[in-house]
């Protein structure tokens, strides 16, 4: 945040995180950074997830519009275990749904699928019958 100065008026091409989209956000992480495989995954790092497509590609949303920015959602160091479905992991999220706060998920990691534009990853998102499309990337620090 700029002393002085809402979020919503932020420039955020001085300054990429406050009002980039998702997917802006997951690309400045960079090349080295993006997962390509389950067998990329590390327990101690940090990891940034955005909602894909199907084929990687992600939703894009009017930057005008800041009720439609990102669905932001960030693993938890450590929190990496292994069931009978797959990797689990914690992830982190903000979302406009439901009171407008934080929470946490055990997501489960199905499968990975290379596209074109990245590597699409499949997750249960606590539920079974409810999948969610990823593209994950290691948060660069």
């Amino acid at each position: 945040m700029v002393k002085r100065q809402g979020w919503q008026n932020a420039n955020n091409d001085a300054d990429p995180g406050r009002t980039t989209l998702i997917g802006d956000l997951l690309d400045a992480q960079g090349m080295a950074n993006r997962m390509t495989g389950l067998k990329d995954l590390k327990s101690t790092e940090t990891y940034i997830w955005a909602i894909a497509q199907k084929r990687a590609a992600f939703s894009t949303r009017p930057r005008i519009t800041p009720a439609l920015w990102g669905h932001v959602m960030i693993t938890q160091p450590g929190s990496f275990g292994q069931t009978a479905d797959g990797l689990t992991i914690g992830v982190v999220e903000a979302t406009a749904a439901g009171k407008r706060e934080l929470q946490y998920i055990d997501s489960t990691f199905r499968n990975s699928k290379k596209q074109v534009k990245g590597t699409v990853f499949a997750v249960w998102r606590g539920s079974k019958s409810d999948p969610m499309n990823v593209r994950v990337s290691r948060l660069k620090v």
